[in-house]
């Protein structure tokens, strides 16, 4: 357990650019033949954790620009919104 909050810490201190490097470097890598079955299995976890990172920095961003937006008197377009997107 300890592991995976160290993993997620050092997701946390990565720009966004520098995650999406890391999805597709990972992506690269899964697609890559005579990968065994533990390291896909290890890249899969990996990737799942950037991914989720990457989400919820965006859904944070998203929430703030409707939030301000709503502040100011209009309303942010349902097809941006998480509710709006069907999740």
């Amino acid at each position: 357990m300890a592991k995976k909050a160290t993993e997620k810490e050092d997701l946390s201190s990565k720009s966004y650019e520098e995650l999406e490097k890391m999805a597709e470097e990972i992506m690269t890598e899964l697609s890559k033949e005579g990968i065994g079955l533990d390291q896909s299995s290890k890249l899969y976890r990996q990737g799942k954790a950037v991914l989720k990172e990457m989400e919820d920095r965006l859904e944070k961003l998203t929430k703030e620009v409707s939030d301000t937006i709503s502040h100011d008197g209009f309303s942010f377009p349902s097809h941006l919104t998480k509710k709006g997107r069907g999740s």
